[in-house]
């Protein structure tokens, strides 16, 4: 399964869910229900040992596939209070929690994959960060995609100046195959419940020449992103940065 594929099933995975909690949201509990038991099988199929996602990622599928079940009990009982279950608002949260990553793609002969392991982020006031996320993104000299963007699931852990997120991102396309010039863009958001949006905070980019085995420490940059990476400014003078491990597949 090409990166394209693998796209496409995440994507639909997205839109039955939403269909899901659509119909949930209406009081229509048959066909909420049913969707559900479907997604919930794709995402144990899919979070066997022999899918092509990781560890962790095959973990993640199982947790949402238990919380979807959880739900599913709820809604089939004639005594609802009376059954422990997922609340519809909390199931509505895994959509913004669980990111979008996708699993390592298949190894090409005599091509190189890189695998980014993105440890930390280093800011200041860290505790005003309400669902923290990262959009990784690779693009070429002229701001145009070379592969699909992924989301981070939000960061849970955090310290006094850093958000911890411990969590492998895997480039979708080899090495050798993007052109020159290309880099990859690292965006920090986050929830603000005033204007209920998402918003960029900061941003970082690995460039071609910095892509070596081993850890990184990229600097931070104001926003808004500049995939041009013509215009940037440093985001604080404070020695805050994105910590990322660099791991090269041939």
């Amino acid at each position: 399964m090409d990166e394209n594929e693998m796209t496409a099933v995440v994507t639909c995975w997205k839109k039955t869910f939403k269909t899901a909690t659509d119909f949930d949201v209406w009081g229509q509990r048959v066909e909420a229900v049913d969707m559900y038991k479907r997604l919930s099988k794709e995402l144990h199929q899919h979070a066997n040992s022999y899918s092509r996602f990781s560890d962790s990622q095959r973990k993640l599928l199982q947790k949402i596939a238990f919380c979807i079940d959880s739900r599913q009990r709820l809604l089939l009982s004639e005594k609802p209070s009376q059954v422990a279950g997922v609340s519809l608002n909390d199931l509505q949260r895994l959509e913004s929690m669980n990111g979008s990553l996708l699993p390592r793609p298949l190894p090409v002969a005599g091509m190189t994959l890189l695998t980014v392991w993105v440890e930390k982020i280093g800011l200041k006031d860290v505790a005003q960060y309400i669902d923290p996320f990262l959009t990784v993104s690779v693009k070429d000299a002229e701001g145009k995609d070379m592969t699909t963007s992924q989301d981070t699931p939000v960061a849970s852990d955090k310290d006094d100046t850093c958000i911890q997120f411990n969590m492998d991102v895997y480039i979708q396309k080899a090495l050798e195959s993007l052109p020159p010039g290309y880099a990859v863009f690292f965006e920090l958001k986050h929830y603000k419940p005033k204007k209920r949006a998402v918003s960029t905070r900061c941003w970082s980019f690995l460039e071609k020449d910095e892509i070596k085995e081993g850890p990184v420490v990229l600097e931070l940059y104001k926003k808004p992103t500049d995939f041009h990476r013509r215009n940037i400014s440093l985001f604080t003078v404070k020695p805050l940065y994105l910590h990322l491990r660099l791991k090269l597949f041939r």
